[in-house]
């Protein structure tokens, strides 16, 4: 999604080489030796000695590193590593326990009052540089500590060394990282690795900050819209904020909306500044961007499907469904009412595959009108963002002038190569995105070698109404298989093939379809639009708006003469009286005020972003084909006879060149006397003529009303509406059109906002709808539904909330007749969490049901760098044009594909429920000091309970899922997607590190319907472990299980085994010191598959051993060697799960490595293995890498 920074790599190049500067002080030295001074400076801590562990001034952490460290206990000198090491992250110095023990026991009365206490000398000396063109050194002076206990005092450096906060400076908040690696072996190509971080924001002076988000690395993958604010991981920008100008480097938000016609809204990656002249009377802002725009714009209206919360699939603006949205980009609204993002709220966003889905909060019908305008990323062309915008701001009025240009660079496709014919074809396609195709259909021949197929689909011969044609017949792997083709979405409906699955299209017969063997070659446009804004208050009561736009669109940039190319322009103007009181006789008749607007929008004006209300043609009741100018015409008149009593009367009038003519009444009554009481009521009449035989009236009512009581809070809401349109014949008689319709809504509801520690409310739901029938409305349809929610948080270690909605929705017999289907609708959410004041129980309660769309799922092995991936494919590639997908198999090492599951096509309706709990019970915390054999008893036992159920059916019994009937649950004919896992740990001594025990067991069942196989599996473990440590030197681990693995697709493959077995473990460990210790592992086990024919067997054992050095606060050292042997019973393949991905026969792995920390700030790590192949060939690979944290 994002292409290169030069500008993010320069500047991690630039602070990477200022942390070498600030690090390696020889090197700057030789290369500036006559600037740069480098003088060695000691240092002398002389801290007291209380126990293990003695803090060290804050300054000990800024003179890192250190030279010739040494640290004595009064005379008594110390050994790096062994009696004391540097913690550097807590910035404290850690002395041996041994050696405190014998300092101790020189000194039985350490600490006592009266008795001089153990010093602690810490004595170092570092080379401190300092950048100059001339130097002088001060004199020597020394700084007497306040502290008693730094008798000696602190000898300071004669100059102040460069710190890393030096680089950034000391109003500069900063975190981040800085890390270059690389990683090689003798099956692998050397790959270099790089990322860097960093995140800055503070203050360079008295009145500049500046915020910043640097990396040099691309995220793929884009953030999920689960959250009411997104993590942009990749966003990388800097900003520099001063008074009266400001920039923006990298990510940015470009939002500008000075006038209503020159609305814009993009996420683009380039340059923003901003400035800002004048004083409070009279203001300039002047706002300049640059840049690559992130997406294209567009906007997806539909309506919503019965007991269908999601997900609905969003489309480019040419239909395009290969597309993902811009993250953040967005705005969702259902019924003119903006929607929020979050699992929380009212909707969640895939913007990888382009689909919304509505939460419990939002219940979706068929009457749920959804509009989505968003920015997408297509990946045709590069396209550029220029703009300018000019505000100012004087006395009672203000001018705003704006330019901005969205362009296509036709010389830069992206993923796509143009031929010279391509770009002939695109020239003539004009402004018709599906003129500029091309067939797809190529031949492949056969292989030369082996004399196979290289195709994948028969061209054959057919006749279809009466006319012959040619049509491809999937047919992998016959040796008439001479053709491929690629497939592209046109539209439902407008195709003649149809996808089965992944690379597989059937004829479909014309419009039975929507896929055609045709590729689509991208149209380059350009965009360009020029706004002057003007608004002047006239007098003390009026004020006058104007905006002028023009508009040039040319919709192909290849075609010649511009053809493609069109211009247009749009005015507003607006008057409006600002409220004033009309008095009469010195009576006060109430407030007033008016307002009078004029819009025309010219047939080819087009604007950058939606300028019109999201329900345009909705309110005026016209449709999105309305081709001509339109002008509408508004009129408001606001009355306030109270302060509790609010009239608002409008009439508009919408015209159009193509003679459709409509009109508007609308009234609003709001009544709110108090805070505590509201009544609010809206009328709206429409009437629409021309622009064809039907003529529309629509009415269009609605109302809503509160009552807060305090403890009780009443409130109903209701919404009606009736749409007849209407054809006149021959005879005159007017006759109801199939569009007409009818409703009534009604939505009662009460609330108890403090009802027992907890808040509650209750809301029901009442909906008929009538559509006409023999030339007059009957009803169609009764919807009724109810609705709850609850929510504690009082305390007591329970927080709890459930948020329940059900609706139904049923169909009158005569409409049944047609295909109607009764819908039902229930949402359900609840969270409860529980903790005791002791943290004896910790309980976490998850319980979702909701209904939706689900696809089936397709697996797709893609390809990789060897040793990246963890499946390999075991087939012959050589004679199949489409690898087959049961011959790939997961592999320990060298694997080169990954899987990855994308959605079919299709999707059906389901239930879906997530549902999970865990418990955790502690008795110890009950009984810190147990007196009696029943308090011990249970104090020393301890367990973890986890269950999770999951399952998306099409089980048209609906009560089997969100009651729990887990008999109904992982059937094979409604189940889509489905798991359940039980885990439950049993411990014993679970804290004590001289003995302990846990009992294991995990069951786990799942299935899985692909498009085209489904897959069921099962696992089950037992184990038991103990930990024994009898000294503080040696531990034993001992651990003994039996397991069961079972994968059983519905087809043919060589991935079905049904494995089962058991093992044991034996873990040795030997630490002669904290810092060292040696280990060793043995494991012995045998599995069997009784899947296979005949029953294969497989006795596997592994030995190791390890050798750990630590260096405390600093890093660690590993080293390993292990042998492993499998003994196979038959010379058959066994699969992984068998023998957890070792090879048979015996081989050998061994392995080193290390990562140590140093200068408070640099990490640097590097790991080598080696092992033996199953050729007996060596194979090593080494990995390293270096990080710097800010």
């Amino acid at each position: 999604m994002r292409g290169s920074r030069h500008s993010t790599g320069l500047s991690g190049s630039l602070l990477f080489s200022l942390l070498l500067v600030s690090l390696d002080g020889t090197q700057g030295r030789a290369q500036v030796r006559d600037s740069v001074s480098q003088l060695p400076v000691a240092f002398t801590y002389t801290l007291p000695l209380a126990d293990s562990v003695v803090r060290l001034p804050a300054e000990f952490r800024e003179i890192a590193p250190w030279e010739g460290l040494t640290v004595r206990i009064d005379s008594l000198s110390l050994s790096a590593g062994k009696d004391f090491w540097v913690d550097t992250l807590h910035n404290v110095l850690r002395i041996s326990p041994e050696l405190l023990t014998r300092v101790s026991s020189a000194a039985p009365n350490l600490g006592a009052p009266g008795r001089a206490k153990p010093r602690v000398i810490v004595e170092t000396t570092r080379r401190a540089g300092v950048f100059k063109s001339r130097f002088s050194l001060p004199p020597p002076r020394r700084i007497a500590s306040g502290d008693t206990a730094l008798a000696s005092g602190i000898t300071p450096p004669l100059t102040p060394p460069l710190q890393l906060r030096d680089v950034f400076g000391p109003g500069i908040q900063r975190s981040g990282s800085l890390t270059r690696g690389f990683v090689v072996g003798s099956n692998r190509d050397v790959s270099l690795t790089s990322n860097f971080r960093l995140q800055l924001s503070g203050m360079l002076g008295a009145d500049i900050a500046v915020a910043a988000a640097l990396a040099d690395e691309n995220s793929p993958i884009p953030p999920e819209g689960l959250t009411k604010q997104l993590q942009e991981f990749d966003k990388v920008f800097v900003e520099i904020r001063a008074p009266r100008a400001g920039a923006t480097l990298g990510d940015f938000d470009f939002m500008r909306s000075g006038g209503s016609l020159g609305v814009v809204q993009r996420k683009l990656q380039g340059a923003e500044g901003r400035l800002s002249l004048g004083d409070s009377t009279s203001r300039t802002e002047v706002t300049v961007a640059a840049a690559v725009a992130r997406g294209k714009f567009t906007t997806n209206r539909f309506n919503g499907l019965d007991a269908v919360q999601g997900p609905y699939q969003l489309a480019g603006a040419n239909g395009e469904r290969s597309i993902v949205v811009v993250p953040g980009s967005e705005r969702v609204s259902i019924d003119g009412e903006p929607m929020t993002r979050g699992a929380v709220e009212e909707y969640t966003i895939d913007y990888s595959l382009a689909q919304v889905t509505f939460t419990v909060r939002r219940i979706i019908s068929s009457a749920s009108r959804i509009s989505v305008d968003f920015q997408y990323v297509d990946r045709q062309y590069t396209r550029t963002f220029a703009g300018a915008d000019v505000r100012s701001t004087v006395a009672g009025g203000a001018l705003g002038v704006s330019y901005y240009r969205e362009a296509d660079n036709q010389d830069s496709p992206i993923d796509v190569v143009l031929s010279d014919t391509d770009r002939a074809i695109i020239s003539k396609a004009g402004s018709d995105p599906f003129a500029a195709a091309k067939s797809s259909i190529m031949y492949t021949g056969v292989d030369s070698v082996t004399g196979a197929s290289k195709g994948r689909y028969l061209l054959v011969d057919t006749v279809v109404a009466g006319s012959p044609l040619k049509i491809l017949r999937y047919a992998p792997g016959d040796v008439r298989a001479l053709y491929d083709a690629s497939f592209t979405f046109v539209g439902d409906g407008k195709g003649e093939y149809s996808r089965r699955q992944i690379g597989e299209f059937s004829y479909a017969g014309p419009g039975g379809g929507s896929y055609a063997p045709i590729t689509l070659l991208p149209i380059p446009q350009l965009h360009q639009l020029a706004d002057v804004s003007l608004a002047r208050d006239v007098g003390n009561a009026f004020h006058a708006e104007v905006n002028y736009a023009l508009s040039s669109f040319d919709a192909n940039r290849f075609s010649a003469g511009g053809t493609a190319r069109s211009t247009g322009h749009a005015v507003n103007a607006r008057l409006s009286l600002r409220p004033v009181i009309l008095r009469v006789g010195g009576v006060s008749l109430g407030e007033f005020g008016a307002a009078v607007s004029d819009n025309y929008y010219g047939d080819s004006f087009r604007p950058l972003d939606r300028i019109k209300p999201i329900e345009f043609n909705r309110i005026w009741d016209v449709s999105d084909t309305l081709v001509g100018s339109q002008n509408v015409l508004t009129a408001e008149l606001l009355y306030h006879p109270s302060a509790s009593l609010t009239l608002l009367n409008t009439y508009g009038l919408l015209t159009t060149a193509s003679g459709v003519s409509s009109s508007k009444y609308s009234g609003r009554l709001r009544v709110e006397s108090a805070p505590s009481r509201a009544l609010d009521y809206t009328v709206e009449y429409v009437q629409r003529e021309g622009g064809g035989p039907l003529s529309s009236n629509w009415l269009r009512q609605r109302g809503s009303g509160f009552l807060d009581l305090g403890a009780v809070k009443p409130a109903v809401r209701f919404e009606a509406e009736d749409r007849r349109q209407s054809a006149t014949d021959s005879t005159g008689a007017a006759s109801l059109d199939a569009t007409s319709f009818r409703f009534a809504e009604v939505a009662p509801s009460i609330g108890f906002p403090r009802l027992l520690g907890s808040s509650f409310s209750l809301n029901g739901f009442f909906r008929f709808d009538d559509l006409p029938y023999g030339g007059e409305f009957v009803r169609q349809a009764t919807s009724t539904g109810f609705g709850g929610a609850w929510k504690y948080t009082e305390g007591g270690g329970l927080s709890a909330s459930i948020d329940l909605t059900q609706r139904t929705k049923r169909f009158d017999d005569q409409f049944k007749t047609q295909g109607s289907r009764d819908a039902k609708t229930l949402l359900v959410r609840s969270v409860t969490q529980y903790r005791d004041g002791r943290g004896s129980v910790s309980t976490d309660l998850y319980y979702e049901f909701g209904t939706e769309r689900a696809a089936k799922l397709e697996r797709v092995f893609l390809r990789v760098e060897k040793g990246t991936g963890s499946y390999t494919y075991i087939g012959d590639s050589s004679q199949r044009a489409v690898p087959d997908p049961n011959k790939f198999v997961p592999v320990r090492f060298d694997g080169d594909y990954v899987p990855v599951t994308v959605p079919s096509d299709r999707l059906y309706p389901v239930s879906s429920v997530k549902s999970g709990i865990r418990v955790r019970l502690t008795p110890a915390r009950l009984w810190p000091q147990a007196s009696s054999f029943v308090e011990s008893a249970l104090a020393a036992l301890s367990s973890e309970t986890s269950l999770r159920v999951e399952e998306k059916s099409t089980d048209e019994r609906m009560s089997d899922l969100y009651l729990l009937r887990l008999s109904r649950f992982l059937n094979d004919s409604t189940t889509l997607l489905g798991m359940n896992l039980l885990s439950q740990d049993v411990y014993l001594f679970e804290n004590s590190q001289l003995f302990s025990v846990r009992g294991r067991l995990i069951v786990r069942n799942g299935l899985s319907q692909f498009a085209s196989y489904r897959e069921r599996s099962a696992s089950e473990e037992r184990s038991v472990r103990v930990r024994v440590q009898p000294l503080r030197e040696f531990s034993i681990q001992a651990e003994y299980g039996s397991r069961v693995n079972r994968l059983r697709p519905s087809t043919t493959s060589d991935r079905a085994y049904d494995v089962s077995g058991s093992s044991g473990v034996f873990d040795f460990s030997y630490r002669p010191e904290q810092e060292i210790e040696f280990g060793l592992h043995v494991e012995v086990g045998e599995n069997e598959n009784t899947a296979s024919v005949p029953l294969q067997s497989a006795g596997m054992n592994a030995e190791g051993v390890r050798f750990v050095r630590s260096f405390a606060g600093k890093g660690q050292f590993r080293v390993e060697f292990h042998r492993e042997e499998v003994l196979l019973s038959s010379l058959s393949a066994a699969p992984y799960e068998m023998t957890n991905g070792r090879l048979p026969g015996v081989n050998f792995l061994w392995s080193a490595w290390g990562d140590f920390r140093f200068a408070g700030f640099l990490q640097a790590s590097a790991r080598y293995d080696g092992r033996t192949g199953s050729s007996g060939r060596v194979i090593h690979s080494l990995q390293a890498e270096v990080r710097a944290f800010f």
